[in-house]
């Protein structure tokens, strides 16, 4: 088995590779290759610092990163670990790390985050004995929500820019994918929503293709104006998708209830600082 870099390997074998490893997963994942050509551009994956392990020339394990400078650190993203069942119970994924992190502090990087679902205990176990240690946990939601019909409300289409102050000064409530950093180079649309008086309620980020808000913010932690917040976005879509809502933040897990959008699964953050 030999440890190397993803910078030579094509985008069809990985993402071969990929679907195969993730074929019994607990949440089914897309198998398209365009899909992650899009994805992994945005969320700036360097595969010259993305990972895998070869047999016979096979790539039959991979660590893929995104990397950017994120709060002070040049940090590197698991945006998707795997080993394809055959290979499985060989600490694949250990083997991987130890040739990974040394290099990416060869390189720079100060400091290497992920994500995990909170049940899969195996690969919590894996990570920490890496070193990793949970830091976040995140709500992921999904289905139809409901709203009073009666909630009145004004929605303004704004450019990104409008918002920039707003986004990045909270961007350390969000996880890597909804960063500014991440979603400034997608598709998103941008809203800020006011109530019947005029009074600026909130804004939030909406991707009309799949009907997920991409991010959501109230000016007062309060249920009413997320009430008006949320009926402005059931103007849009009835049924809404919400990734990685931080659980400390009780505001906004209220309010989500409050609208009884289901919760479908949870994550953790784990961060390991490599200096």
């Amino acid at each position: 088995m030999e440890i190397k870099t993803l910078a030579h390997v094509s985008l069809d074998s990985i993402v071969s590779c990929f679907s195969e490893a993730f074929s019994d997963y607990i949440v089914q994942m897309p198998t398209e290759v365009d899909y992650y050509r899009k994805r992994w551009h945005l969320a700036k994956v360097d595969y010259s610092l993305s990972y895998g392990a070869f047999v016979d020339d096979q790539l039959v394990g991979f660590i893929i990163h995104g990397i950017d400078n994120r709060g002070g650190h040049l940090t590197a993203f698991n945006t998707g670990t795997g080993v394809i069942p055959a290979y499985r119970g060989q600490r694949i994924v250990k083997k991987i790390y130890a040739f990974a992190l040394a290099d990416l502090r060869l390189k720079g990087v100060s400091r290497s985050i992920l994500e995990v679902i909170t049940s899969n205990d195996k690969a919590i176990r894996a990570y920490e004995g890496v070193g990793f240690q949970k830091v976040k946990t995140f709500h992921c939601y999904n289905g139809p929500f409901e709203v009073d019909a009666r909630i009145e409300f004004d929605c303004r289409l704004v450019e990104k820019t409008d918002l920039q102050d707003s986004l990045l000064s909270l961007d350390h409530t969000y996880s890597w994918d909804f960063q500014w950093n991440t979603i400034q180079a997608a598709d998103y649309a941008y809203y800020t929503v006011f109530n019947p008086e005029g009074r600026r309620v909130g804004y939030f980020v909406f991707d009309a293709s799949k009907s997920t808000l991409v991010r959501f913010e109230v000016v007062r932690a309060n249920q009413a104006d997320s009430l008006v917040l949320f009926a402005a976005i059931k103007s849009l879509t009835s049924t809404l998708k919400i990734n990685n809502v931080d659980a400390a933040l009780h505001y906004k897990v209220e309010a989500l209830e409050a609208i009884h959008l289901p919760k479908v699964i949870d994550q953790y953050e784990m961060i390991l600082d490599l200096n």
